[in-house]
């Protein structure tokens, strides 16, 4: 008692049916839209990570000079401070 649309497939066949050209198939849920970052979509992963890593790599840089100029003008403070 099998159910069979036009040209022969199944209407809902079972997973050890699901053969393409000899290829098993597997179906999966497609994730929401909103989880889609479609405006990179066009760029590979492992050039996001490249570019991730750099502006981390940036951000550090910055937060290290700003940290040391900080420090520095502390320092000439103090000895302004002890001259007066």
């Amino acid at each position: 008692m099998k159910a069979h649309q036009a040209g022969g497939i199944k209407d809902n066949p079972s997973a050890d049916e699901l053969i393409l050209e000899g290829h098993k198939l597997y179906c999966e849920q497609a994730p929401e839209p909103n989880d889609v970052d479609w405006e990179f979509l066009h760029v590979t992963t492992k050039k996001k990570i490249e570019v991730r890593i750099k502006a981390w790599s940036i951000s550090i840089a910055f937060m290290i000079g700003c940290f040391i100029m900080i420090w520095v003008l502390s320092i000439l403070t103090d000895k302004m401070n002890d001259r007066v």
